[in-house]
């Protein structure tokens, strides 16, 4: 088992911190992505992978709308460089604590307090063995 600081949360982009509109435009910001922002000024351990299936132009409109927004990325679609250490290894699936996506079974979008409560007292053991 190894054991990090920080705590990983992997979102989806259209649904999740945007509302969907005909693909590939950007709706307008959900709740969760001032959640996000908040929760990352607050917590410097917080490290937030966009986890989406756009690819190419409109995945470097995500990005740019993110960053417009204040959202400051970690990651984009592929692990934390602190995987690497602990698994020996950047394995396809991207590894996170928390994922967060709009079509996930039982979704409901999170409030800061929900969220800061799982971060400051989840789980951050990894167990690397098999």
């Amino acid at each position: 088992m190894h054991h990090t600081e920080n705590y990983y949360i992997a979102t989806d982009f259209d649904g999740t911190l945007c509302n969907e509109i005909k693909f590939p435009g950007i709706g307008s910001p959900k709740p969760l992505l001032r959640i996000l922002i908040d929760l990352k000024r607050d917590l410097p351990n917080l490290k937030i992978i966009l986890w989406t299936n756009r690819t190419g132009s409109s995945l470097e409109a995500a990005k740019q709308w993110c960053k417009d927004q204040g959202l400051e990325l970690d990651r984009v679609n592929e692990n934390h460089p602190d995987v690497f250490t602990w698994l020996h290894s950047d394995p396809r699936k991207v590894f996170a604590n928390l994922f967060l996506d709009d079509r996930a079974f039982g979704y409901r979008e999170p409030s800061y307090e929900e969220l800061r409560a799982l971060i400051e007292g989840g789980e951050r053991i990894i167990d690397t063995k098999a």
